[in-house]
C-alpha cells in the first residue's frame, strides 16, 4: 500500500503519523476532509486550508483570503497542537485540544495579503541569495555563484562570477520566463523521509487601516517586491521552523532605506524591522523570560514571567527615562515567549542573525543593565487586546535584481507547560541540560499535591521556566548550567517560600553542566522534596429563614495592604503594576 495513504489514514485515527520504515516522517498536504482538521476550543481549519504533521505535532495553515482568526489575511498558522494517541477524529472534525490563536508574519506594521503571484522562472528557483546571480556555465549547469569584478567586456547577457576560489569567469546568464505561483503551496509533501514544506506567496496589505500612509513611506510599493513564507517541519520535532523571504521580481534595486519616514516623523534615522504577529488565544496564560528596571524601585526590577502585559509598559517607562529612541522601537527584549495552557502550550524564538533588530540597537537598549540585547533577541512594542508584536530583523540596504534575503524564527508546540517549551527550544538551540525534579507534598497530611506548579528563577532571580506537578506529586524541569531558584503555587495556596525566604539558600538548587575539550559531557542533576504549608477548607450552607437551602456565591477577601508606592494611584488598574491591584 502506498506509503502516504497509510501515513493519512493513521493521522485520522489520532495516533500520529509513522512511516513505512521504522523512522517517523512528516507530511504536509491539503485538507481533504473535516477528519483531517486538529479540532479543540480555539480550532478554526476548514476543508481547503493545509496540514503539517509528524509523529509529535499537528499544524494548520490557512489557505489564501480573508483571515478567519483576528488576522486580516489567510496564509498564517491558525490551528497547534500535539499528537494524541488514542483520539479518533470523526465527520464534524478533530478531536485536538487546538487553542492558538493565529500568527502571521509582518513588515514594519504591513501584513501579508496570500495570493496567486506571476514570478520568475529559471533553472536556480527564480533567485538567488545576496550577492549572487544565476549563470550557465559551458556544460549548460545552471548555478547561483557570487558575482565578481574584472571581467574585461562581460555585460549584457553575461555577469561576471567567482567561478573558483581566487578566479573569476564571464557566464551567461540563465534564461528566464514568467510562471503563475500558487499563493499557497506544498514544495514537500514528506514522502522522501525529509522535511515538509508549505510555502506562501504574497503581496502587502496592511493590517492596522489607519497607517497607510506610513506604510507608502515605510516600505517599497509596487517595486517587485514579493514576501514568501516556507513552514517547515521536520521528522521528530516539536517546532515549526518558519523562513521568511523577500525576493526582488523587478530588474531594478529594491531599497529599504527608511529615510522617507525618518523625515515625516521627524526622526534622524529609522529602521523598518520584519516580525510577527502573535495571537495565543483565549486559554493561555502568556510567559517572557526576563525583567525591567524600575526607577522608582531600583532594588525591585519588573519581572516578566506570567505578568508580560505591565512588564512591557514598564519597558516603556525605563527606555523613556533613557531616551531610547529610534532607530529602536520602545519594548520588552527578549529571546524567549511561551504559554501555558490545557494540555498544549506554545512557544516562540528567533535564529540569531547578523541582522538582529535588538542586537543591531544594543547601545539603547543596553541602557537598561537588566537588558541583554543578542543576536537571537526579539522586541516586543506593542501588546494589545489579544495582539502581541515580535520584531526581531531588519532587512538589507538594497535587493539587487531576482535576489532574495532571508530570515527565520520557530513555533514551538509543548505539553501545556512552559518547561516543555524550554526543551523544544534547547534543542533548537543546541543547548546541554541536566534536571531538576522532586515530589510535592503536604507538609501535615504527608498526602501528594497532585496540582500545582513549580515555577523557575535564574541566578538574577528573574522567571526562566514553569512546569505543572503530575497527578503522582512529581514535576521535571531540564535546566542549563547554573544556579536557580524554585517556588510553589497552586490555586488556593499561597506562593511557598514565603516571600522573605524566596530567595535564600532554602530553595536554591544548582545544575551542573560541563563539556570537556574532548566533547564529553558532565551532568549533576538536582533533587529535591518539598513539603508546602497545609490549607484548610471552609464548607458553607447558605438557607432563607424558613430553613430552605438557597443557591449562593461566597467570595473569601483575605486582609490585604497596598505598598505605599501605590497609594497615590487614581486608578490602580491604569497606572500601577500588578503588585499594586487588590
Amino acid at each position: 500500500m502506498n506509503c502516504r495513504i497509510i501515513m493519512v489514514a493513521l493521522l485520522l485515527l489520532g495516533g500520529g503519523l509513522t512511516s513505512c520504515s521504522d523512522e517517523g516522517r512528516s507530511y504536509a498536504g491539503r485538507v481533504n476532509s473535516p477528519m483531517e482538521l486538529i479540532g479543540g476550543p480555539g480550532a478554526l481549519g476548514a476543508v481547503g486550508d493545509y496540514l503539517l504533521a509528524n509523529d509529535k505535532v499537528r499544524v494548520i495553515i490557512q489557505d489564501k483570503g480573508w483571515s478567519r482568526g483576528f488576522g486580516v489575511f489567510g496564509g498564517g498558522i491558525i490551528d497547534a497542537d500535539i499528537v494524541r494517541p488514542g483520539t479518533q477524529s470523526d465527520a464534524t472534525g478533530g478531536s485536538g485540544k487546538d487553542n492558538f490563536g493565529e500568527s502571521f508574519p509582518a513588515f514594519f506594521l504591513q501584513a501579508f495579503d496570500v495570493e496567486n503571484q506571476t514570478i520568475r522562472n529559471d533553472a536556480c528557483g527564480g533567485y538567488c541569495g545576496m550577492g549572487e546571480v544565476c549563470v550557465v556555465d559551458a556544460a549548460g549547469a545552471a548555478a547561483c555563484l557570487p558575482e565578481a569584478e574584472g571581467c574585461a567586456g562581460c555585460f549584457g547577457s553575461n555577469a561576471c562570477v567567482a567561478a573558483t576560489e581566487g578566479t573569476t569567469e564571464c557566464l551567461e546568464l540563465a534564461e528566464a520566463e514568467g510562471l503563475e505561483a500558487p499563493g499557497v503551496e506544498v514544495i514537500s509533501d514528506g514522502s522522501d523521509g525529509g522535511a515538509a514544506i508549505i510555502r506562501t506567496r504574497s503581496a502587502g496589505g496592511n493590517f492596522l487601516t489607519l497607517i497607510n500612509f506610513l506604510l507608502e513611506f515605510a516600505i517599497p510599493q509596487d517595486s517587485g517586491l514579493r514576501y514568501e513564507t516556507d513552514y517547515i517541519l521536520r521528522p521528530g520535532a516539536r517546532h515549526v521552523e518558519i523562513i521568511g523571504r523577500l525576493v526582488n521580481d523587478s530588474g531594478r534595486d529594491i531599497k529599504f532605506s527608511g529615510d522617507a519616514l525618518a523625515g515625516v516623523l521627524g526622526a534622524d534615522d529609522i529602521q523598518i524591522p520584519m516580525g510577527d504577529v502573535l495571537l495565543f488565544g483565549a486559554g493561555n496564560s502568556v510567559f517572557a523570560a526576563g525583567a525591567v528596571t524600575r526607577s522608582s524601585q531600583p532594588d525591585s526590577p519588573k519581572v516578566a514571567g506570567f505578568d508580560l502585559r505591565y512588564t512591557v509598559e514598564a519597558s516603556y517607562d525605563i527606555q523613556r527615562e533613557n531616551e531610547v529612541g529610534l532607530p529602536a522601537l520602545q519594548g520588552l527584549v527578549t529571546d524567549f515567549l511561551a504559554t501555558r495552557g490545557d494540555g498544549v502550550s506554545y512557544g516562540f524564538a528567533v535564529a540569531p542573525s547578523d541582522r538582529s533588530y535588538a542586537y543591531m540597537n544594543r547601545d539603547q537598549y543596553e541602557l537598561d543593565p537588566l537588558v541583554e540585547a543578542k543576536a537571537d533577541s526579539f522586541v516586543i512594542p506593542f501588546l494589545f487586546s489579544s495582539f502581541t508584536g515580535a520584531y526581531y530583523a531588519v532587512p538589507p540596504e538594497k535587493l539587487e535584481p531576482h535576489q532574495a534575503w532571508e530570515y527565520k524564527r520557530y513555533l514551538m508546540i509543548g505539553d501545556g507547560d512552559v518547561g516543555s517549551i524550554r526543551n523544544e527550544f534547547y534543542e533548537i538551540r543546541n543547548i546541554k541540560t541536566a534536571s531538576f525534579s522532586g515530589e510535592v507534598r503536604d507538609s501535615v497530611t504527608g498526602e501528594i499535591i497532585d496540582h500545582g506548579m513549580v515555577h523557575v528563577y535564574d541566578a538574577q532571580k528573574r522567571p526562566f521556566s514553569q512546569v505543572d506537578i503530575s497527578s503522582s506529586g512529581r514535576f521535571v524541569a531540564n535546566l542549563p548550567h547554573g544556579d536557580y531558584y524554585w517556588v510553589v503555587t497552586g490555586h488556593g495556596r499561597d506562593p511557598f517560600p514565603v516571600e522573605a525566604e524566596r530567595f535564600t539558600d532554602f530553595n536554591k538548587i544548582s545544575i551542573t553542566v560541563e563539556t570537556n575539550a574532548e566533547g564529553d559531557t558532565t551532568r549533576k542533576d538536582a533533587f529535591k522534596r518539598i513539603r508546602v504549608p497545609s490549607t484548610g477548607e471552609y464548607n458553607v450552607q447558605v438557607r432563607d429563614t424558613e430553613g430552605n437551602i438557597l443557591p449562593a456565591k461566597v467570595s473569601f477577601v483575605a486582609p490585604y495592604q497596598l505598598p505605599e508606592r501605590c497609594t497615590d494611584c487614581e486608578r490602580l488598574e491604569l497606572d500601577c503594576d500588578l503588585e499594586c491591584a487588590p
